[in-house]
């Protein structure tokens, strides 16, 4: 039904929106571009930071507010 597709796409952006701002606090801002999308169950993150540890911590604050391990990191470490 449209009304529920609404309501799905809404309730996928308010989390994006959450886990950016997660990653936002927990790596200091350490992701440039940082662009978050949520399908179903599965989160995709992509940006770039400087070093290996920003990117593993942006991981774990998008896998701790999302609840899920269904995440996949293309953020690139230049």
């Amino acid at each position: 039904t449209e009304k529920s597709a609404e309501q799905s796409i809404s309730a996928e952006e308010e989390l994006a929106v959450r886990i950016e701002r997660a990653i936002w606090r927990e790596t200091g801002a350490g992701v440039r571009d940082l662009l978050v999308e949520v399908h179903r169950d599965r989160v995709f993150l992509s940006g770039k930071c400087g070093t290996f540890y920003i990117k593993q911590k942006a991981q774990h604050a998008a896998m701790s507010i999302s609840g899920t391990n269904q995440l996949t990191n293309r953020i690139e470490v230049r």
